[in-house]
């Protein structure tokens, strides 16, 4: 909850700081459209709209004395300085940055196009419609988890959608009998062994349970996509590590 209020505030600043610098310079025809002037700082009926809600009315009361307290806010924090600390202008910094990745990541999440066919969610289905026996071994890195030099193991009897992500996603596909390849688990890695798989007979799914099931398959080829887009791009990187 206290990182929301952060990245609020930090909106608040951004946003206010750049309207200010923006309109700092006052003109007669800028002062003629004014809607609020707040100690000598305009905001135009066009400026404010853009401030307002996309359904909000732009002259609603409550709105109105927000804009305007969150402009006297703006005002004393430059007063004293705020906006020249040091520790403001990383905030900046690392909101940006943040703000760079998200929309790089969510455009390039938009633009692909995965489809799941009717074959590979017949198969999910029935994947996700089983009881499975597991042997979980545990090491503590994965070099160790491919040399089989295991810390612990344990035993686990469980409906498929009962499993952890990282379980479930490793032991798809495995048969009877099989390991899975070494998955990143807390603060180690495990490897997972497929003892015994029943069926689980259940109802039939519905078309429309059966597309929701397609829509999450296709969300995690698209996060596979990204991985695999941000691996190349590791890459084709010149990278000098001197930290080790």
């Amino acid at each position: 909850m206290k990182f929301i209020y952060y990245i609020i505030a930090i909106l608040l600043l951004v946003s206010a700081t750049a309207a200010y610098q923006l309109s700092s310079k006052t003109s007669p025809d800028k002062d003629k459209n004014a809607a609020l002037i707040i100690n000598g700082k305009v905001i135009t009926y066009n400026e404010f709209k853009s401030l307002s809600r996309a359904d909000g009315d732009v002259r609603d009361d409550e709105f109105i004395d927000s804009v305007i307290t969150k402009e006297l806010l703006i005002q004393e924090a430059k007063k004293i300085g705020i906006d020249k600390d040091e520790p403001f202008r990383r905030s900046i910094q690392n909101y940006y940055e943040q703000s760079l990745i998200k929309l790089l990541i969510d455009r390039k999440f938009s633009d692909l196009d995965m489809k799941v066919s009717d074959g590979e969610l017949d198969r999910h289905i029935d994947f996700i419609n089983k009881k499975y026996q597991l042997t979980i071994f545990r090491a503590s890195d994965r070099d160790s988890a491919l040399k089989g030099e295991y810390l612990d193991q344990g035993q686990k009897t469980a409906l498929c959608d009962d499993l952890t992500d990282d379980i479930k996603e490793s032991i798809q596909g495995l048969k009877q009998g099989e390991k899975s390849a070494p998955v990143s688990s807390g603060e180690g890695f495990i490897v997972v062994r497929v003892d015994k798989i029943e069926s689980n007979k259940t109802a039939e799914m519905t078309d429309a349970e059966k597309e929701k099931v397609r829509g999450i398959l296709i969300e995690r080829k698209k996060r596979a996509a990204i991985d695999s887009w941000i691996g190349d791009l590791r890459q084709k990187a010149t990278i000098k590590n001197r930290l080790k």
